[in-house]
């Protein structure tokens, strides 16, 4: 979990070539293993060459070739710009700023403070009345919050703001 758990370029970067390298791969590794089958080595030599030379060759295409056109939008779902370096994000998608929330009476949110990173999966579990709904609500602009900020990708959800 701690390996995963960070932004990282490199890791952005083989999720992004992986689709590519998964549809592109089983052409690449047949021809290779055709030109070194009589290649005078042993087996265990020649499937590490293979593997490295068809992984070489594959993310050299994807950066070359597929990554910024049209093609490379559909299998990562997202443009990339000509620049070689990969960016990474770190504003917020979505985030709640000590927020609460109240129906007359009923506390519904009591200073709760969340944030959702780029590339972060969020679910939100809990039982009836936990103010699930409610925070959603906050974030999409149908609810308005009695204190706190609701924000998404930056813009506050608050009418009038």
């Amino acid at each position: 979990m701690r390996f995963c758990s960070g932004a990282s370029a490199l890791r952005r970067y083989l999720s992004d070539a992986s689709y590519f390298l998964y549809l592109a791969h089983l052409p690449i590794v047949f021809v290779l293993q055709v030109l070194l089958m009589n290649v005078p080595l042993h087996w265990s030599l020649k499937f590490p060459l293979i593997v490295a030379i068809a992984l070489g060759v594959l993310l050299a295409a994807y950066h070359s070739l597929v990554r910024r056109t049209f093609i490379g939008e559909l299998l990562n779902g997202r443009r990339y710009r000509k620049s070689h370096a990969v960016a990474v994000e770190t504003a917020s998608i979505a985030e709640l700023a000590n927020v609460t929330k109240r129906y007359s009476k009923t506390i519904a949110l009591d200073g709760i403070s969340l944030r959702v990173a780029p590339d972060e999966l969020l679910a939100v579990l809990g039982p009836n009345g936990a103010g699930k709904s409610t925070a959603i609500g906050l974030w999409l602009g149908t609810l308005q919050p009695d204190d706190g900020v609701a924000r998404v990708m930056g813009v506050s959800s608050v009418r009038g703001e």
